[in-house]
């Protein structure tokens, strides 16, 4: 139990560091919306979403291990913490990363326009 503990904490330490990175790439990009940031925040995406499928791989060899309740539902959020699942190919990881965070910058870019009456058309 004590490996599973430090795993864990291992775990949450790498991924809270590329959390934060994450985000302030993220950040960038919805402020300064152009090519280059939705780039950098693609990558920093891919990294942490990378480093996360890794880590939940690796949590399964202590699926067996019996330990209390709050470890427990550490690695079942580990294990279920994804929200866009990419391809173990680099190259059709790297792709989906870019091609979410272009719809981002998309979404960021667009503009709500009034229009007579109740209707609201969406502009980009």
């Amino acid at each position: 139990m004590a490996e599973a503990r430090a795993f864990i904490e291992r775990a949450q330490s790498k991924l809270l560091e590329l959390t934060v990175q994450q985000s302030r790439a993220d950040w960038v990009r919805s402020t300064f919306i152009n090519y280059d940031t939705e780039i950098l925040a693609a990558k920093a995406d891919e990294q942490q979403i990378a480093a996360t499928m890794q880590l939940a791989k690796e949590s399964t060899r202590f699926s067996q291990v019996k330990m209390p309740e709050t470890l427990a539902r550490q690695f079942k959020l580990l294990r279920l913490s994804l929200t866009l699942a990419a391809p173990s190919d680099p190259k059709e990881s790297q792709e989906l990363t870019e091609i979410a965070s272009r719809m981002e910058g998309m979404y960021g870019k667009g503009n709500i326009v009034p229009r007579l009456g109740s209707v609201w058309t969406w502009k980009s």
